[in-house]
């Protein structure tokens, strides 16, 4: 499949099995739920057509799910470093795709998976690359901020790039023209530990924006 497909197929399932694991849940018992239940995994289900049999998403089959994901991705990945919508040829290298990613490699290695190194690499730099003309225009036209910088800033500081917390401090004076899903992101680049602070002053303005963002777009709320 192409990279949105890929990831689409893989990344769901490896954070509801990271999440499964760090709260103690047996993943049978998720399996099920999955599998029994609605849910936006709907392939799971064999995408509820008659007679079709439902996806097998044991625990070793999510362990080879990933690592064919992750093998795919490195397949699709450009000479950039970067990911487009289609193919490794694709000129349409997105910033949004890439950081989409990057985190899938972050979170497979947190979970003892180690994929090939250049990957994830090649992808940070392109990134990396990627926020200096952002943050160039962000000084100059403020109003032109994007949910796009904040996630791409939140998936740097993730994979322990210095650029990712530059960046938000590029992003930071722009945060009023930010969506509220912008906000979240950048609230979690913070350390809650040393900047606990800055952490609570933002969660008021996602609190806020969101009460904005529901009276403009009914069913947020």
């Amino acid at each position: 499949g192409c990279t949105e497909q890929t990831l689409n197929r893989f990344l769901p399932t490896l954070i509801a099995w990271r999440s499964a694991r760090a709260m103690g849940i047996e993943w049978e018992g998720v399996q099920r739920l999955l599998r029994d239940e609605p849910s936006t995994l709907a392939w799971v289900r064999g995408r509820a057509r008659p007679g079709r049999q439902a996806a097998e998403l044991s625990e070793e089959r999510v362990c080879q799910m990933i690592h064919s994901g992750l093998h795919r991705l490195g397949e699709l990945q450009g000479a950039n470093g970067a990911w487009g919508w289609f193919s490794a040829d694709d000129d349409t290298h997105s910033a949004y795709l890439t950081a989409m990613a990057l985190r899938g490699f972050l979170l497979a290695k947190a979970e003892g998976i180690t994929p090939d190194a250049g990957p994830p690499e090649h992808a940070r730099r392109f990134l990396e690359g990627w926020t200096g003309p952002r943050a160039k225009l962000l000084e100059d036209h403020p109003e032109r901020v994007e949910a796009l910088d904040a996630w791409g800033a939140y998936v740097l500081c993730e994979s322990g790039s210095e650029a990712g917390a530059a960046f938000r401090q590029s992003i930071d004076p722009a945060r009023m023209h930010l969506p509220a899903v912008g906000l979240i992101h950048l609230a979690m680049t913070l350390d809650p530990r040393e900047e606990r602070e800055r952490l609570e002053s933002l969660t008021g303005e996602i609190r806020k924006r969101l009460a904005v963002e529901s009276r403009q777009r009914p069913g947020l709320e």
